[in-house]
């Protein structure tokens, strides 16, 4: 078992309070493990605050948690709907590229000579900074 499993088995063992967390803080955990965290800290947070009368001081501690989690929501959509963008993107690049490359093709069967100088212009257009 490594330090921080061990860490986090005898914090895990201890109620909820303001030490746990700081503890909870300094556990050098991956970013995934942490968000593992917040369902059973939100659990915590619902049974503190049943067992305290609906205490107002968990009850906001418990709101900011819920917040952090839509954000944390939000967060993996807008990364899921850049990762899809990406792809489209690509995919349109290499689309007009292959275009490009026709065109290339084309030009160089004719070598870039037609009736109407529309080869040659093409050809100015593509080799020309």
């Amino acid at each position: 078992m490594s330090e921080s499993q061990s860490m986090m088995s005898s914090i895990n063992n201890e109620p909820l309070s303001g030490s746990r967390i700081s503890k909870l803080s300094k556990v050098n955990l991956s970013k995934e493990n942490k968000w593992e965290l917040l369902p059973q800290i939100q659990q915590k947070l619902d049974e503190l605050i049943e067992q305290n009368n609906n205490n107002s001081t968990i009850i906001n501690l418990k709101s900011k948690f819920d917040k952090i989690e839509e954000l944390k929501n939000k967060l993996i959509e807008q990364g899921n709907n850049l990762k899809l963008a990406k792809i489209i993107t690509l995919r349109e690049r290499n689309l007009y590229l292959e275009k490009l490359r026709q065109i290339e093709e084309y030009g160089d069967e004719l070598q870039w000579k037609d009736s109407e100088g529309i080869l040659k212009e093409l050809n100015t257009l593509l080799y020309t900074d």
